[in-house]
């Protein structure tokens, strides 16, 4: 398999990534979170960091070990450098993203993401440690495996 195949196959995973990401984020917007969750966070802290972590949770949960699964899948089926996968990987999620939020909204193909707030950025943060965690694993686990076989 050539290069530009290989590059093709990891965007076009990133892009299935994220449309099971996606749907798994949704079943988890769906769980009911208990009215004292908030409350107390009202009370002792600020409603904004109830949500903060609501959202960490969530976006661990949904995009999170999916992100770390398919770079590990890529570091060791399709050897790609690590700057490839992970690049290869977020452009399939900004191609879903820009596409999915085009035809929801019917609008022209633009950028999603207008400004960065503090849950986007907590998205994206999140997003990426687990992307770039997962093409590390696979990376070190095919060092290892050539090392022993050498």
């Amino acid at each position: 398999m050539g290069i530009y195949s290989k590059l093709l196959v990891a965007i076009g995973i990133g892009i299935l990534v994220s449309a099971v990401g996606v749907i798994v984020t949704g079943y988890l917007a769906a769980v009911a979170i208990p009215k004292a969750f908030f409350l107390w966070f009202q009370d002792h802290f600020s409603l904004d960091l109830g949500f903060v972590l609501i959202t960490i949770v969530q976006q661990i949960l949904g995009f999170g070990f999916l992100f770390l699964a398919a770079g590990y899948f890529i570091s060791k089926r399709l050897p790609l450098s690590p700057v490839a996968a992970v690049s290869c990987l977020l452009i399939g999620f900004w191609i879903y993203l820009v596409v999915r939020v085009a035809l929801i909204y019917e609008t022209p193909i633009s950028n999603p993401i207008p400004t960065l707030n503090t849950l986007v950025f907590i998205t994206l943060s999140v997003h990426l440690l687990f992307l770039v965690l997962g093409v590390v694993l696979g990376n070190r686990d095919n060092t290892t495996m050539r090392a022993a076989s050498a």
